[in-house]
């Protein structure tokens, strides 16, 4: 028994301990003498206490103890999750002489599983979210379209944009995006001449959420600028500068599309399609903050300002949980 990889034990017929083995000192830091009768319990989480005692009290009528609980741990001095086991010993009558236990170290399983469940519910989440977008991609692109080849056009460049901007997330443990690449991309996808185009800005690394959204933002733009505006025009130029501030206890990024040299924009859409109300309307929504498109003399010039409110990611398994003595198990 002092062999085994687990903590063991030894208890008389109402679960009082008379024996610990030298894993369960090593663990906890409880000498052997202390966690003798009641004194183990000490080791417990408080709040798993009262189970443990009950589960002790119908143990012998059903032949077996068996609870999890949550036992301290003195190098890491937080408590750990275990599944504790105990079989009785019977006597030549078939009685309870005492029972022999181990308690097995479950805690980064739970951790797992917890992580599991909550993957799932953002996959979830994700999910309902691009199905959402993509819904109102198809009835905002069937509305103005003048033909069947340029509807199939907007729509597989919308979804590139959302497929794409899903591969970066996935690149990263930390699901962050950085905006410069986010931008060279679909310049690159829709094949602009980068030679006409300026980017200035600090390093900036998107969340998921904002990343898709503003990448949504970044292709309808681009499209329009290839389509009408700077990168269909030979002197014309592109320049898209950022910056971070705080502002309302935030970090706030401000970003400027502007365009110079277009000789006219009059041959732009002028009714309202999907990549205006994604500006205007969804950036403040999605992301509480502000969208705006002025077609002036020389081209379009858009602004995009929203929070840049920095969360662990989901998908970051490898960062350390904290515990308290006091407070459980957190996940």
């Amino acid at each position: 028994m002092e062999g085994m990889p687990l903590l063991v034990w030894r208890a008389d017929v109402s679960g009082s301990w008379n024996w610990s083995g030298p894993q369960w000192q090593e663990y906890t830091g409880q000498s052997a003498a202390d966690s003798r009768g009641s004194g183990w319990l000490d080791l417990v989480h408080p709040d798993d206490r009262e189970r443990v005692r009950e589960n002790w009290s119908t143990a012998a009528e059903r032949g077996e103890f068996r609870a999890a609980y949550r036992i301290w741990h003195a190098d890491e001095e937080r408590y750990r999750w275990f599944q504790t086991r105990a079989k009785p010993v019977r006597g030549e009558h078939g009685t309870i002489i005492e029972w022999l236990g181990t308690s097995t170290d479950v805690d980064d399983l739970r951790r797992l599983q917890d992580l599991q469940r909550t993957l799932l519910a953002e996959l979830q989440h994700r999910v309902r979210n691009i199905l959402g977008v993509i819904r109102s991609m198809i009835r905002r692109s069937s509305e103005h379209h003048q033909s069947l080849d340029e509807y199939v056009q907007h729509i597989e460049g919308r979804l590139g944009t959302l497929a794409r901007t899903q591969s970066l997330l996935t690149q990263s443990v930390d699901a962050r995006v950085d905006l410069e690449d986010l931008v060279r991309d679909e310049l690159v996808a829709q094949a602009a001449d980068e030679k006409r185009v300026t980017l200035a800005g600090p390093k900036v690394h998107l969340g998921p959420k904002v990343a898709e959204v503003f990448s949504l933002a970044i292709h309808e733009l681009t499209t329009n600028a290839v389509k009408y505006g700077a990168l269909s025009q030979p002197a014309a130029t592109l320049c898209i500068a950022w910056d971070v501030a705080a502002r309302d206890e935030d970090r706030w990024l401000r970003l400027n599309w502007t365009e110079a040299g277009v000789p006219s924009v009059g041959s732009a859409p002028r009714h309202s399609g999907f990549g205006t109300e994604l500006i205007t309307r969804r950036v403040p929504y999605e992301l509480k903050g502000e969208g705006t498109i002025t077609m002036r003399p020389g081209g379009i010039e858009c602004v995009l300002e929203f929070p840049l409110r920095e969360q662990p990611s989901i998908l970051q398994t490898d960062a350390r949980i904290p515990h308290g003595k006091g407070g459980g198990h957190a996940s």
